[in-house]
């Protein structure tokens, strides 16, 4: 766990695993799958509503490897940040 996720655990009188744990029966996904979710999903809105390039956003959501961020992103879009950008009809919008 990141040092934000263990002192928002601490906050809260709970250890990190516990919360780990209730974070997962409640959602049925890990903090991480919840986290990664919520950041592809700004880097979509992103890619829709900016013209920032792709390292740009990779940056702005979080990630400070874009190999990591690029290959996360193909595998939850089916396609790089840069082709779901085009296919999502972004560029004809501008």
């Amino acid at each position: 766990p990141s040092l934000r996720f263990d002192a928002f655990a601490s906050a809260h009188g709970v250890s990190p695993a516990y919360l780990s744990k209730l974070t997962r029966e409640a959602t049925g996904k890990s903090c991480t799958e919840l986290l990664q979710a919520r950041r592809l999903k700004k880097a979509r809105e992103l890619l829709l509503q900016t013209d920032l390039s792709v390292l740009e956003i990779c940056a702005a959501v979080g990630y400070s490897n874009s190999s990591y961020f690029y290959r996360i992103f193909e595998s939850a879009t089916g396609m790089s940040p840069s082709a779901w950008r085009v296919n999502s009809g972004c560029d004809e919008r501008r």
